[in-house]
Order: structure tokens, then C-alpha cells, then sequence
């Protein structure tokens, strides 16, 4: 009887090449990074969100 360890069938199984150190090979073939991806998309949620500059709200006479 052949036995054939747990990892190496979740290797088979697995549908996206890894490169190690967590990048994942996608099907367009650019590099991906979950942790990475959530970073950058965390600062651009944060940019959106920024309301006016302190300077625009200010009343227009104390600007003269």
C-alpha cells in the first residue's frame, strides 16, 4: 500500500503558483501579495475619506 503524504496532495490540488514568502502567481501572471494588497488599499480608503484642508474652512474675511 503507497501512501501519499497530506501536503503533497494540497500541492496538487493548489490552483495558483506560490513564490514564497507569500507572492502568488495570478492568472493575468502578475505577482500578488494579500497582505501587501490590503496595505495599499487600506492608505487609498484613507485618502478618499480626507475632508477639506483646515485652510478651506476658515471664514473668507480673515483670508483678506
Amino acid at each position: 500500500m503507497t501512501t501519499i503524504s497530506m501536503a503533497s496532495l494540497l500541492k496538487r490540488q493548489s490552483p495558483s503558483v506560490s513564490y514564497g514568502h507569500g507572492w502568488i502567481m495570478g492568472e493575468d501572471g502578475k505577482r500578488w501579495h494579500p497582505v501587501l494588497s490590503e496595505k495599499k488599499s487600506a492608505v487609498n480608503k484613507k485618502t478618499k475619506k480626507r475632508g477639506q484642508l483646515w485652510l478651506s474652512k476658515l471664514n473668507p474675511h480673515w483670508l483678506q
